[in-house]
């Protein structure tokens, strides 16, 4: 709550000098038939800003191809312990994700929304985590406010709608300490050791999702909080002994079973993916230090206003001072701990939006009663931040618009009605928070909603231009037994996905070097080649569909794998034919280029 918001329920309060606080008291009952809709309808949007839509953007390369293509090939195959890629073993992730995704492909089949659907639900109830923790701290206002604020942020609305491992990683680690924070103010009794045992097998969950930093990211921060606040009695309270047996039950047969299935898995998944990634720039993912930061600022946008104002709350004897102590320390620590990593994405920092969204709802709430200086600094912040949210819908308004060609000459109406509409409204907010207004949050939240509903509406535009799903369209129109599928110095993710099979890789190793250097050499040569030794194939009677990037085919053709024709484009990816398959297409009479998804073809 915004300073001129009614105080906190319980709080003591002064008497009304307001004639409309003295109007508003009096309609309590029509307040808070008020405040339902208001509930119902921001629910309502929740939902929608969700799960709406989740099948209109095709995969995207590459991470969305590889993570709905890994379960494909477990279903495909039945071997649902050794994850593979393309064929190969691919050890870089534990397996929790590929057997959620598996089991919604296997109920609803391969697709868009089968491999979005665990993402968008765990990501939803990541909001409910988020109403748990503000409630415990707050109350059940600050709890709402928490949802609002965690499900209206675009970092994190974006990946609980991406197909990738983040959000259920993130999700069991917030679980984990929401169920500590729980069990370490919990009375003793039942309900105390069962939320122990959730904390644990929470943690077991999270390791299964991502690796070791399931139980090193949450450990730490509870660890650090208790010391801190020298709660050493907690130590002594945790079931340390069937606590950890559920962590081992959940955590360790996988581990088990891959370490007697292979070899090099210990060494290659603990070593080089955890270790090593994290120690030198093996990844070649190198970022500044304060790389993290701004990616939270602009991803949080308007909320990540509200967080100045939430020093106040880590001194003196306010009652919700120690949960802000544990929710700096949650977010803090994720912040740090990646910012000194020798690898560092986006993505890794999610875990930290849900505290500082918890963070937010408590300083928008306890700022009226912190005195003038906090209430400054939340009027700044919030102002600034709405100011700045409304800048950027009116630049995806332009966008939208089709004013700037190197991004899109599309026009998008209802990209740029959204964008329209949270832009005016974050004004709108600006005003109302510089002022006190008590509406501030409310508003915040509808230009919030409008700034996310505007970038998941222009999704299926910037998803088109970085996915294969065109390409495979146009292939699986012109295949025929017999006919081969390669992809020449790519490795396009989403293709295969959309094929239901896999092809050949022709120059290419990167992520998949590991799995490669476990086949035969007979095998290696069949499914990835090098150049020259797939040029007597590409030359030869069988016809060869192959998708290229546009920039490479001028080496590509001085190599000698000079295309015949080309069928599409999509993006920066033309998909083009050998003399063999160009000259079965025509023999088969079938147009190369009328109706092909894409664009034109050259």
């Amino acid at each position: 709550m915004l300073p001129g918001t009614p105080a906190r329920s319980g709080a003591t309060a002064a008497p009304a000098a307001d004639p409309a606080a003295d109007e508003a008291a009096g309609a309590g009952p029509r307040a808070a038939a008020a405040a339902k809709r208001g509930a119902l309808l921001a629910g309502l949007g929740l939902i929608l800003l969700f799960f709406a839509g989740l099948g209109a953007a095709p995969l995207g390369e590459p991470d969305e191809g590889r993570y709905a293509e890994i379960p494909r090939e477990m279903l495909a195959t039945g071997d649902f312990v050794s994850p593979r890629l393309e064929g190969v073993l691919y050890f870089e992730k534990p397996p929790l994700y590929y057997w959620l995704e598996a089991a919604v492909m296997g109920a609803l089949g391969v697709g868009e929304v089968a491999a979005r659907l665990t993402s968008a639900l765990l990501g939803f109830a990541g909001l409910g985590l988020a109403w748990a923790m503000g409630r415990s701290i707050g109350g059940a206002r600050v709890g709402l406010v928490s949802a609002l604020i965690l499900g209206t942020s675009v970092f994190y609305v974006a990946l609980a709608r991406m197909n990738t491992i983040d959000m259920t990683a993130s999700f069991f680690i917030a679980a984990t300490l929401v169920c500590f924070w729980l069990a370490h103010r919990e009375a003793p009794g039942r309900r105390r050791f069962l939320l122990w045992l959730a904390a644990f097998a929470a943690a077991a969950l999270a390791v299964l999702s991502k690796g070791l930093i399931g139980i090193v990211l949450p450990g730490a921060i509870a660890f650090l909080y208790l010391v801190g606040t020298r709660q050493w009695r907690v130590f002594r309270e945790v079931p340390w002994v069937r606590a950890t047996l559920v962590f081992l039950a959940l955590a360790v047969p996988w581990h088990v079973l891959m370490a007697r299935r292979h070899a090099d898995f210990l060494w290659f998944y603990f070593v080089r993916e955890h270790f090593l990634r994290y120690t030198t720039p093996e990844a070649e993912r190198w970022q500044p230090v304060w790389y993290f930061l701004p990616v939270l600022a602009v991803g949080l946008l308007p909320w990540s206003g509200l967080l100045p104002a939430a020093v106040p709350l880590l001194r003196g004897a306010d009652p919700r001072q120690r949960g802000a102590q544990f929710l700096v320390t949650w977010a803090g620590f994720i912040v740090l701990f990646f910012s000194a990593s020798h690898s560092k994405i986006a993505t890794y920092v999610l875990p930290a939006a849900l505290p500082l969204a918890v963070l937010g709802a408590l300083a928008a709430d306890a700022a009226p009663e912190a005195g003038p200086r906090a209430r400054a600094v939340l009027r700044w912040g919030s102002a600034s931040m709405a100011v700045l949210l409304a800048v950027l819908a009116a630049a995806v308004v332009w966008i939208a618009l089709g004013r700037v060609p190197k991004l899109t000459t599309d026009a998008m109406p209802a990209v740029a009605a959204a964008g329209a509409a949270s832009g005016l409204v974050a004004v709108v907010a600006a005003v109302t928070a510089w002022r006190g207004g008590r509406r501030a949050v409310t508003l915040l939240g509808v230009a919030a909603m409008a700034w996310c509903g505007a970038l998941v509406l222009a999704t299926p535009v910037v998803a088109a231009r970085r996915s294969s799903d065109q390409l495979a369209a146009v292939l699986r129109e012109r295949l025929r037994p017999g006919d081969e599928v390669a992809a020449l110095a790519c490795f396009p993710e989403s293709l295969a996905v959309y094929l239901g099979r896999g092809y050949t890789i022709v120059d290419y190793r990167g992520e998949l070097t590991f799995g490669i250097t476990h086949l035969t050499p007979a095998e290696r040569l069949r499914r990835f080649p090098t150049i020259d030794e797939f040029r007597p194939r590409w030359k030869s009677a069988r016809p060869i569909f192959a998708v290229v990037d546009e920039p490479k085919l001028p080496r590509l053709s001085e190599a000698g794998l000079a295309p015949q024709a080309v069928l599409a484009r999509q993006g920066k990816v033309l998909l083009v034919a050998n003399t063999a398959a160009a000259a079965a297409l025509a023999e088969r009479k079938r147009p190369m280029a009328a109706g092909t998804p894409g664009g034109s073809p050259e």
